[in-house]
């Protein structure tokens, strides 16, 4: 068998001598072909495909248009076929499941994926203005090629820059762990908004993974949008010291929701005048928006229906205690995971799930300690049977964990005085938040707070930044 070596050769700058390095990895000559041909078909095709707004045979004349003649034979049967999910293929489908993974992902600051997608179609579309220049196209289907690459353009810039706080955002990109979940943690004594901190995150992770803004891209603008048929990501909120105020979850839903329309409203505009209406060979006929083919009355009642349907998917959990609490609220909601992953994903990967957990080992320090104590109280408070089971749920499903911890004394040196190992090892970003002090520049500033991001050895990363709460939500330094 004819064996192929990759990059196996390497320049000796003292002669002009190639080199053989025999460590490298070998593929065989028909591998070599099919990664080849994989990577033409993969430049070869537009990286974003809406659905509702191609046919068959819209889809595949597109694709083939700019295609040479030795490539077009694989490229035209393949092009408008549904690929599948994100994670298997080159291609993003605007489907509701790859759009929810999509958001996600960049509500982690993970935005490698929507940076590639970019470029690609960035250099897709000048591929195509070149091979327009070259032929002779009527100014209908060159105005149509034009707000198809604003559609993308706006259809990425849609998507969550963050969880939509700065000092949060900072510290997810600086120390980031490609292959682990978030754990994040958040440090400070008391009255501190540390809660206030996880409805914020709570509300815009809802908002961000909420699709009913784009739903008529997934669905196309002739159907009507199932609000009950949507993948509803969970967002659980574990509140031992009954601190989360439900009216201000309500308005911090209600404030993200809409920020979420106002974003993605030129979107929408661009859609509908590019929307499909029928399609008679390679002349595409336009339809502009109208009553009948708005497919949800009035966009005011699309948005309360988003905001219903955010505060739906929020779950708000009071444990009374450590062993029985918090292990049988996460076997409940493992058992439930396992359940929606079967019957509405199929057993394939499902959004990450949201977790917050308000004063998780401070609300229980005492009686955990006092348990412990106890003759033979070895693992009697149930914090490893927890531990235990929270490393069960992460292993089975993708999650994203917020904690907070109240603690007294210097703040800056509290994460080394966690009674819990475990809990510690979990931790992949920390932050503690401390009051301004008295005459600083930044109570001058106006700013009651400040934030100040820790490394995974406890040192402080970066300067601190200052920030209030307000009804909007968490106001940083120089953000609006």
């Amino acid at each position: 068998m004819i064996r192929i070596q990759q990059h196996p050769e390497k320049l000796n700058l003292n002669g002009n001598t190639m080199q053989i390095d025999a460590n490298d990895e070998e593929e065989s000559a028909f591998e070599w072909l099919q990664r080849v041909r994989a990577a033409k078909r993969r430049l070869a095709q537009n990286p974003i495909f809406f659905p509702s707004l191609s046919s068959p045979t819209a889809a595949a004349s597109a694709s083939a248009a700019s295609l040479p003649a030795s490539t077009n034979d694989n490229a035209e049967s393949n092009s408008h076929r549904h690929g599948p999910p994100l994670q298997d293929s080159s291609r993003f489908i605007v489907q509701e499941i790859n759009v929810i993974h999509l958001a996600s992902l960049t509500f982690q600051c993970r935005s490698a994926k929507p940076n590639e997608l970019m470029v690609r179609s960035q250099r897709w579309w000048r591929k195509r203005r070149l091979a327009r220049n070259n032929d002779d196209q009527d100014i209908r289907d060159k105005s149509r090629q034009q707000d198809l690459a604003q559609l993308e353009e706006l259809f990425l810039q849609s998507f969550p820059n963050g969880t939509g706080i700065e000092f949060v955002d900072k510290a997810l990109t600086n120390h980031r762990r490609i292959n682990d979940d978030i754990v994040f943690e958040i440090i400070g004594r008391a009255r501190t908004a540390k809660t206030k901190i996880l409805q914020v995150v709570a509300a815009n992770y809802a908002a961000a993974t909420s699709i009913l803004s784009m739903a008529e891209m997934i669905v196309g603008m002739n159907h009507q949008v199932d609000a009950a048929k949507l993948v509803n990501v969970p967002i659980v909120i574990f509140d031992p010291e009954h601190a989360i105020d439900f009216q201000e979850l309500l308005g911090l839903v209600r404030v993200a929701i809409l920020r979420k329309w106002n974003n993605t409203n030129d979107l929408r505009q661009c859609y509908q005048r590019v929307s499909l209406v029928e399609n008679n060979g390679y002349h595409l006929y336009l339809q502009e928006p109208c009553a009948e083919n708005d497919g949800g009355g009035h966009e005011y009642e699309k948005i309360e229906k988003d905001i219903q349907l955010a505060l739906g998917r929020i779950h708000i959990v009071r444990p009374k205690d450590m062993s029985h609490g918090y292990v049988s609220a996460l076997e409940s909601i493992q058992q439930s995971l396992d359940e929606m992953k079967q019957t509405c994903f199929g057993g394939k990967s499902m959004p990450p799930v949201l977790l917050l957990f308000d004063s998780m080992l401070s609300a229980f320090q005492m009686s955990n300690k006092f348990l412990e104590s106890l003759p033979n109280g070895n693992g009697l408070s149930g914090l490893n049977d927890f531990l235990r089971q929270l490393k069960k749920l992460r292993n089975g499903h993708e999650t994203i964990i917020f904690a907070t911890r109240t603690c007294t004394g210097d703040v800056s040196n509290q994460w080394r005085r966690s009674h819990c190992d475990g809990w510690n090892k979990l931790v992949t970003h920390r932050i503690s938040i401390q009051k301004s002090v008295t005459g600083s520049l930044e109570e001058r500033s106006g700013y009651d707070l400040v934030a100040v991001g820790h490394g995974p050895n406890g040192d402080v990363c970066g300067p601190p930044i200052p920030f209030s709460v307000t009804s909007r939500g968490i106001v940083c330094e120089n953000r609006l």
